[in-house]
């Protein structure tokens, strides 16, 4: 549906509470000691899922039984919004949901009435979060809240639907872009993985060259594959190394001696499964006591903490500072960076260090442990095909992040003005098209 701008005023929109244009849903935990209720294809969210705007799944869910007792599952294209937990402390999650999900007890769903677009909504909610993070008051143990009848009372904005449609537009072609470069990351790490699996895990090509069979590779790169394998299983007159023999382990710290003016800081919870979701910036004075590792591109961080969380990520650009609950890798040949990010993260070798992690609390290893973590590394000559192979796949996913940031960046600046009124739709398309 095409929706056009109204010549409206915009000093004429209506303020109304946000209470008469929505309505709001509790979640709930369906009970943990009762198994039939998790591990299903229902996607559960709580407050640790909540990272970006639009969600597409969690790390727990439940099943049909679990969500029909102690739930509510909410459709697609509902807004979710923490209203309890530390993390309103620092910030006021929104998530536009992209299925079906449910939703714990921290979690309010909004839902619209026939006085606001559904598409609207979301932008509406989001735009209002510096309002909405003024609001947060403390229920005890330091853990902020948003108390629900504040939140039906607070006053907004209503522009005509005409201008609703228009800036859920704007905002939404931005959102698919950032959303389109995030799916095409996911795909090009793939690619990145199976290569990686397919030439120094399940060794096909030697495989294939054993077999008689079609590599699928050119003749220049099937000649430096062996043709057998040794004794150790492994194939001919490749070696076994620790990632030791391919990087330096934590290899820069600040100090009190040297420390930056600003720290654009990389936390364990701000990093999943090979994305850096979000830093935190601070002065040297104001910044986490665990903020000291140097992160420079083409490291590799692993986290050490909880290592099944998947608290890892490939640094594409110098500048940032790292939890010392990261173990840094830097590789000595900085040729060498995709094939240690993809061996220290590969699957087999983050379920070796979730099973080497001890400490009841806060299960964890060591720097060393990261360090000595085994890789078959074939000689010289294969090993640089194959950075001229996996490390573009790299280049371009850092590239598509940082195309995000921007992106992000325009778009949360658009997003207040066009929700108050303050830009009007064609100088805010004249923006998005220089940009998008």
């Amino acid at each position: 549906m095409t929706y056009v701008a109204s010549h409206v005023d915009e000093s004429t929109w209506p303020e109304v509470p946000l209470g008469s244009l929505v309505t709001f849903h509790s979640g709930g935990t369906p009970s943990k000691g009762n198994p039939a209720f998790w591990r299903g294809s229902i996607p559960w969210v709580s407050a640790k899922d909540m990272k970006s705007f639009r969600l597409s799944d969690t790390q727990d869910h439940i099943t049909a039984e679990g969500a029909a007792n102690g739930t509510r599952v909410v459709p697609r294209g509902s807004v979710l919004l923490l209203t309890r937990g530390m993390t309103l402390l620092n910030s006021v999650p929104v998530c536009l949901l992209d299925r079906d999900m449910a939703f714990n007890q921290d979690v309010k769903a909004l839902r619209p009435s026939s006085r606001i677009l559904p598409d609207y909504l979301p932008y509406l909610v989001l735009g209002n979060a510096a309002r909405l993070k003024n609001m947060v008051d403390l229920a005890g143990h330091g853990t902020g809240r948003l108390n629900s009848e504040e939140l039906k009372a607070l006053n907004v904005r209503v522009p005509p639907m005409g201008d609703q449609g228009a800036i859920a537009h704007i905002l939404g072609a931005l959102d698919d872009k950032i959303e389109l470069n995030r799916r095409m990351n996911e795909t090009l790490e793939a690619m990145a993985r199976t290569l990686f699996k397919s030439w120094f895990v399940d060794f096909e090509p030697v495989r294939a060259k054993m077999a008689g069979g079609d590599t699928g590779l050119p003749d220049r790169i099937v000649d430096l594959f062996p043709n057998a394998f040794d004794d150790e299983h492994k194939p001919s007159d490749w070696s076994s190394e620790t990632l030791y023999a391919l990087a330096q382990v934590n290899p820069e710290s600040w100090s009190k001696d040297n420390v930056p003016e600003r720290v654009e800081y990389v936390d364990l919870a701000n990093t999943k499964w090979g994305t850096i979701e979000g830093t935190q910036c601070f002065t040297w004075e104001d910044a986490p006591s665990r903020a000291t590792r140097i992160l420079r591109r083409g490291d590799t961080i692993v986290g050490m903490v909880r290592p099944g969380n998947g608290s890892f990520a490939f640094i594409g650009a110098d500048g940032l500072t790292g939890s010392t609950g990261f173990a840094v890798l830097r590789p000595h040949q900085r040729r060498d960076s995709a094939f240690v990010f993809l061996a220290a993260t590969a699957p087999e070798n983050i379920e070796r260090l979730t099973h080497l992690a001890d400490g009841a609390a806060y299960p964890a290893v060591r720097p060393k442990v990261v360090g000595a973590t085994q890789a078959v590394v074939p000689d010289h000559a294969l090993m640089h095909v194959f950075s001229d192979l996996a490390s573009p796949f790299l280049d371009r996913i850092e590239s598509n992040k940082e195309q995000n940031g921007t992106l992000a960046k325009v778009r949360d600046a658009l997003l207040p003005k066009l929700i108050s009124g303050e830009l009007r739709v064609p100088d805010a398309e004249r923006i998005v098209e220089d940009v998008a």
